[in-house]
């Protein structure tokens, strides 16, 4: 990008290479109102190729991932209040998780459970990848955990299936690279040390945890 073009860049946060492209995330955090945008760019020129606005949406998007056929992105929102603000940014309960098609449509969208909210606070989800095992892993801003999670069979809450602690990691953006089948590697950054690192994840160790499906007794009355 050059001239007016760099001028409207506010705040890259991270992005991911896709054939030949490099899909940037892009928002204007921290004024407000919140806005996002997707950057594309050629990965052996890095010339700007184009560009998706959501304009003024679901908060500000801080990842996107594409995996099974479809755009995965994080749209975050923080318990920050910001300079000349009196009210929360957007608040961390409010940060979702949402599924694109090809065309960056929304065709879906999660909440992220509580308790991991609660260590984002006050911040919010940073970064997201899916992994390997087809679970997708999460992080804060500020902790050297990834949640991993799973879709739900019902309802608009993400499943919690463990935590997967990552030393000398700040948060902030992750990344798994699923080109090798065989020696699939999680990538992720420490900030103070200006470094990125790389883990091997016992993705075997991981189990998802049983939980009993939902039983219809009748009209209005059914049990989980």
């Amino acid at each position: 990008m050059g001239g007016a073009q760099a001028r409207t860049v506010k705040h890259l946060d991270s992005g991911v290479v896709v054939g030949s492209k490099l899909y940037a995330v892009h928002s204007n955090y921290p004024e407000w109102p919140m806005e996002s945008s997707i950057e594309v760019f050629d990965t052996r020129t890095m010339r700007h190729l184009g560009s998706h606005s959501f304009g003024i949406h679901r908060g500000s998007i801080t990842w996107l991932d594409w995996y099974d056929g479809a755009w995965w992105a994080g749209f975050a929102n923080y318990d920050v209040i910001q300079d000349g603000m009196t009210e929360p940014y957007g608040q961390t309960y409010n940060t979702q998780i949402v599924k694109l098609n090809d065309r960056f449509e929304e065709t879906a969208s999660w909440t992220i459970p509580k308790p991991i909210l609660d260590r984002f606070k006050p911040m919010s989800n940073s970064g997201g990848s899916w992994g390997p095992d087809g679970r997708l892993y999460l992080t804060g801003h500020d902790l050297g955990e990834a949640y991993v999670m799973k879709l739900p069979v019902a309802g608009s809450e993400l499943r919690w299936i463990a935590t997967v602690h990552l030393a000398d990691v700040q948060g902030q953006g992750i990344a798994w690279d699923r080109s090798s089948p065989t020696t699939p590697t999680f990538w992720a950054i420490s900030r103070p040390a200006r470094q990125v690192r790389t883990f091997t994840v016992p993705l075997s160790s991981i189990t998802d945890p049983t939980t009993p499906g939902w039983q219809v007794n009748g009209p209005g009355s059914f049990r989980r």
